[in-house]
């Protein structure tokens, strides 16, 4: 008689690893479920974080009055392919031109030109993308962009010099306005690439670094 009853605790053992099995798996299913989900939540928001991490927005604050942001280093410093120099008023007329778009783009967002500011941009990007309607001015500091890519395409029957660069950039007591996907002082690199073509210098695309 014990045999049979050894049996049977061996089946009913076998049955509820199985079970046990199942039930494992079903959770790790659920979980890569619920991280996909996620993934995809925070690639359609764009990574906004939540309102509370911002400041309250003045659009008639005069940042110029700011003593605090005012000591800090407020110029762009430009680079090629990891050489580069800070870009000024004395000096931006002789830098190329990338530099000095990129003069001119971070001069309009820390003045608050929200009206100008689609003129930084190709018409394509513009189609597909969707820019701030309106910001205040932007307490921006410690820029630095660096070129590591330049390739030349045709587009159109024409030639487009194409630049890549690495931007990165803080803002001071950032209310959201301008970018909500990145808190006060603190930096989230952004991959730049800009369309050259007759003279014109236009943002086609601005997206995240993605690190391997």
């Amino acid at each position: 008689m014990a045999e049979p009853v050894k049996a049977e605790k061996r089946k009913l053992k076998k049955a509820f690893f199985i079970v046990l099995s199942v039930f494992a798996a079903l959770c790790a299913l659920l979980l890569v479920a619920y991280a996909v989900l996620q993934y995809l939540k925070d690639d359609e928001d764009n990574g906004a974080l939540p309102s509370e991490y911002f400041f309250t927005p003045d659009y008639s604050e005069d940042i110029s009055k700011d003593i605090v942001y005012q000591s800090k280093l407020r110029y762009v410093y430009y680079l090629e392919y990891g050489t580069g120099e800070m870009v000024t008023e004395a000096n931006v007329d002789s830098m190329p031109d990338s530099a000095q778009f990129f003069y001119r783009y971070f001069d309009c967002v820390i003045s608050g030109n929200y009206e100008e500011y689609k003129s930084f941009f190709t018409q394509d990007y513009l189609k597909h993308n969707t820019i701030p309607d309106k910001f205040t001015k932007q307490k921006i500091y410690d820029i630095e962009v660096n070129l590591v890519n330049r390739e030349n395409i045709e587009k159109d029957g024409g030639n487009i010099i194409v630049d890549t660069f690495i931007v990165k950039y803080k803002i001071m007591d950032n209310n959201g306005t301008f970018r909500n996907d990145v808190g006060s002082n603190t930096t989230v690199p952004l991959v730049f690439q800009l369309y050259k073509q007759n003279n014109s210098v236009l943002i086609n695309s601005i997206g995240k670094v993605v690190y391997k």
